[in-house]
């Protein structure tokens, strides 16, 4: 009898400790959710039919990072995670644009902070993982990180492009800016965004 409540009693704490595992697991992919309802402030500058969330802007961003990484000859996977990451800590403190920046707020420093709360209930091998990814893409020193930065901004011009062949010529400035671009291949995609409509792809399928 004693072994069968000591089973029960292990049972319970071992119940006890998954579902608080568990619950800071959700947690985090509920806060995540946020990032499908969350606007990339950017944009709206110029208008208020800002459709770019960050949700979106990490996935497609992601996807590029990806193809861009196989022409450059790096880790397409980790390219890929790192976009998938790197904005996560807006879900805290927004996304404060390059006016926010020039009005002195250290966006960098806030958004580290910021993920590191996020994640910070997490296993530690969760939080290596995740926080690893994070802080390499904004560290940029490694070919893959420079190739997730180059995504990253390419992205955010493709959005523009959307919005100014929607008639809003407010983000032509993303267009006509200088980039310093790392990967060849995302310069030539920059090149060609200029010749293009983004319902091209309709007429082709």
């Amino acid at each position: 009898m004693q072994d069968y409540f000591a089973i029960q009693i292990n049972f319970v704490k071992w119940y006890n400790k998954l579902m608080k595992k568990t619950s800071k697991i959700l947690d985090y992919l509920f806060e995540l959710g946020v990032m499908k309802r969350r606007r990339v402030s950017g944009f709206e500058q110029f208008t208020s039919a800002n459709h770019v969330t960050l949700a979106g802007h990490s996935y497609r961003a992601a996807i590029l990072g990806m193809l861009l990484a196989e022409k450059e000859g790096c880790s397409a996977a980790k390219v890929g995670l790192m976009l998938l990451v790197h904005e996560n800590g807006e879900t805290r403190i927004g996304d404060p644009d390059m006016i926010a920046t020039k009005a002195g707020i250290d966006k960098a420093d806030a958004e580290k902070k910021a993920y590191k709360a996020q994640i910070s209930q997490l296993d530690k091998e969760s939080r290596h993982l995740l926080y690893g990814l994070f802080k390499e893409k904004h560290q940029a020193n490694s070919l893959e990180a420079k190739v997730a930065c180059d995504a990253d901004i390419l992205e955010h011009i493709i959005s523009a492009k959307e919005f100014v062949d929607q008639g809003n010529t407010g983000a032509q400035v993303w267009l006509d800016a200088t980039y310093d671009w790392y990967a060849d291949s995302a310069r030539e995609i920059f090149r060609d965004i200029e010749h293009a409509h983004f319902t091209d792809w309709i007429s082709r399928v």
